[in-house]
């Protein structure tokens, strides 16, 4: 996957001079390539900020929204894709998210085309670039302010882990993330103005900046068991996060590294978490959300206050049908030394949502 899919030349630009060291053969044809797509996205954009500049985006008011938080690999593209189908909502689509800077420019010629749903690389589950995708994917296009960049250069992992729960970036680092989210959110809702249903794990260690943006904003955050979440995260590592590196890295290092993005993820999100006014979080397991999967959905929607129509119901459980056949991934079981330091390392979350080592 290439992460400046979207990209301007002068992100793009600003991205190679501050990771000097990754100018070396193996990567030439690479930084050829998405030179030359930047360069092109570089173009459109100047035609798409020409067509919106008689836009006041101080005019678009954002209705507080709803986030979808959890971990990687916990369930939220699932639940994503379930509450989608209430009319009431408004979601980035992979189109967006993936060409935040010329998405208006490009989406008819897309929408033209008759596109085969494609298939991720770690789940098998379709996509097509109608398909809701995650808005800080955007905010990286836009700025490389974000935590993406630790799947990328090896090197400078801490520099961006910091903008993971952003407790250790500038002011002006913070400034630069909000306004570009912000201004991506107004974007998306320039033609379509419903409420923004959102999901990207990061937002999952932001609770508190996301609580400054919009106070009134909603949140659901979705649990899985840990050994589960680590086995799926590690084939996530593996197949999308390990080809995306601009150098080899091991598959040692990959486990560390899936050890800590989880245990910094969840430190911030129970600190923030109480922050949350009352009927505004709820809080679901994956397991309930597989097993019952409406009687789950009934539950957010009762303790968010929001209204479950009988339409809004059976087009979820229409989805729910078209998905009822899909097969999750077959992992090896889990040797004992591994569920120890599992279960050593993410204590907290076993304990909090009453996860047992013996299951």
């Amino acid at each position: 996957m290439n992460w400046f899919a979207g990209s301007t030349f002068k992100i793009w630009w600003e991205f190679l001079k501050s990771n000097k060291q990754l100018w070396y053969p193996k990567n030439w044809i690479r930084i050829l390539l998405t030179s030359i797509f930047t360069l092109r996205n570089s173009k459109i954009s100047k035609k798409e900020n020409k067509l919106i500049s008689d836009v006041n985006f101080n005019s678009i008011q954002i209705q507080d929204p709803i986030f979808i938080l959890g971990h990687w690999r916990s369930g939220t593209t699932h639940l994503h894709n379930i509450l989608i189908n209430d009319s009431d909502f408004n979601y980035p689509t992979l189109l967006q998210v993936t060409f935040p800077n010329t998405f208006l420019m490009i989406q008819k010629k897309v929408e033209l085309k008759k596109q085969r749903p494609n298939e991720r690389p770690m789940d098998n589950m379709q996509i097509t670039y109608n398909s809701p995708s995650e808005e800080e994917v955007a905010v990286w296009t836009m700025c490389n302010i974000s935590s993406i960049g630790n799947r990328l250069v090896k090197d400078k992992e801490g520099y961006y882990d910091k903008f993971l729960t952003f407790s250790d970036a500038s002011e002006n680092e913070y400034n630069v993330w909000k306004e570009n989210l912000t201004y991506f959110l107004k974007k998306v809702s320039l033609n379509d103005n419903r409420r923004l249903l959102l999901k990207s794990p990061e937002s999952t260690a932001r609770i508190n900046l996301l609580l400054e943006l919009f106070p009134n904003a909603k949140f659901i955050n979705i649990h899985r068991n840990p050994f589960d979440v680590y086995k799926s995260t590690k084939n996530l590592y593996k197949k999308v996060f390990k080809p995306s590196y601009f150098h080899k890295v091991s598959n040692k290092h990959l486990e560390e590294r899936i050890f800590k993005v989880y245990k910094n993820m969840h430190e911030a999100y129970f600190k923030s978490v109480d922050l949350i006014p009352e009927n505004n979080f709820m809080d679901i397991s994956y397991e309930d959300l597989i097993n019952n999967p409406m009687k789950t959905i009934q539950s957010i929607y009762k303790d968010l206050c929001m209204e479950l129509t009988d339409n809004t119901q059976k087009k979820m459980e229409i989805y729910l049908d078209s998905v009822n056949d899909y097969k999750k991934n077959e992992y090896s079981k889990t040797g004992e030394e591994l569920v120890n330091k599992i279960f050593s390392e993410w204590e907290m979350c076993f304990k909090s949502w009453n996860y047992d080592i013996e299951d």
